[in-house]
């Protein structure tokens, strides 16, 4: 029954013209928000600064640092920013002390905090210092492109109006044509059908949003070049108060999980309302500017996950944004299906 639900989603020709046009509108957005970039990997002198970049990324040692000292007195390497990569491999070293002053600095709250019986500010702090405890930065490559690559997110609204022009259609047919009168005449049928209808729009979002955020990694690492992603993420300068202690590639993993949740979450609600409203074009009018507006395309963004340095406290243990987003979603999810299954059945 999923297959046959697949089919009528894939084979509604409206739909594939929308995706096809998508993708297309996806690579030209990346390709223009990055044209910077892209120019400087055509300019004729850019084969200089790949073969400095050569010479110095890895481990950081004295070394190198003279070569770009020496580099900066030759003509044929006037194009090369010296003083920039000095000044970033500089900050990489300082990144260290900085770590260990916001240890130092958690600890000494911790003593104030334990010493007024403020134990919720304690715990606070003693998050904090084991998250920064221990991190250093003592290899330099050039992370360019990841930032950018984690703050694009048209994807996730591509799929939104995807599953919009692809769900309501399927519940108004059998409306229009008398089916889902006649499911809910058969023991278990409104169940069933509704699942099995749930269950194809959450296997069609997931693969919209895996293959958008697969072609856009695709586009960016042609642009970029990603290199070191088995780093953690706190390496990466844009990144570096991150309470996300794991490598690129995890967050990587994380960001294409926690915009699945958003999809699945997107999905339920508009079955939820093709289950509530009679006429096909009447919920598109209502909900589309409510997800267009980026209320839960936002709320399950990576990107500003990773830069929340804020903690929520919660019983008597401290999570981040991450970690309750995650649960929150995951208990919608049950209780939408539920839900979904009800309405559909009224």
């Amino acid at each position: 029954m999923i297959r046959f639900e697949l089919k009528k989603i894939w084979k509604n020709k409206i739909f594939i013209v929308f995706l096809f046009a998508f993708i297309f509108i996806d690579v030209i957005l990346i390709y223009n928000e990055n044209l910077t970039q892209i120019n400087v990997n055509k300019y004729k002198d850019h084969r200089y600064s790949i073969e400095v970049y050569d010479n110095i990324k890895g481990r950081i040692s004295l070394q190198k640092v003279e070569y770009l000292e020496s580099i900066s007195l030759n003509p044929d390497y006037e194009t090369v920013d010296t003083v920039f990569l000095l000044q970033r491999i500089n900050k990489a070293l300082q990144y260290r002390i900085k770590a260990q002053e916001v240890v130092s600095g958690a600890e000494t709250n911790i003593e104030f905090y334990e010493s007024i019986g403020n134990k919720k500010e304690a715990i606070r702090n003693t998050y904090i210092a084991d998250c920064f405890r221990g991190r250093s930065i003592n290899d330099y490559y050039n992370y360019d492109g990841i930032d950018e690559y984690l703050k694009f997110d048209y994807s996730t609204m591509m799929v939104t109006i995807l599953m919009v022009i692809s769900i309501f259609p399927l519940f108004y047919r059998d409306r229009k044509s008398g089916m889902d009168r006649i499911i809910k005449t058969v023991k278990n049928g409104g169940h069933t059908i509704v699942l099995v209808k749930l269950a194809s729009m959450i296997i069609t979002g997931l693969c919209l949003i895996c293959l958008l955020r697969v072609i856009e990694y695709i586009e960016f690492h042609v642009i970029y070049g990603f290199e070191a992603l088995d780093h953690p993420l706190y390496h990466v300068p844009e990144y570096n108060a991150t309470l996300f202690s794991e490598s690129i590639r995890q967050f990587f993993i994380l960001d294409l999980c926690m915009k699945c949740l958003g999809i699945l979450i997107i999905i339920i609600l508009l079955c939820a309302a093709a289950c509530i409203i009679k006429y096909s074009i009447a919920p598109v009018i209502i909900i589309m500017p409510l997800f267009l507006s980026g209320g839960i395309i936002k709320l399950f963004n990576g990107y500003r996950m990773a830069k929340e340095t804020e903690l929520i406290y919660v019983g008597y243990e401290f999570f981040t944004d991450i970690f309750l987003t995650i649960a929150a979603a995951i208990v919608i999810c049950i209780v939408g299906v539920m839900a979904v299954g009800r309405l559909y059945i009224k």
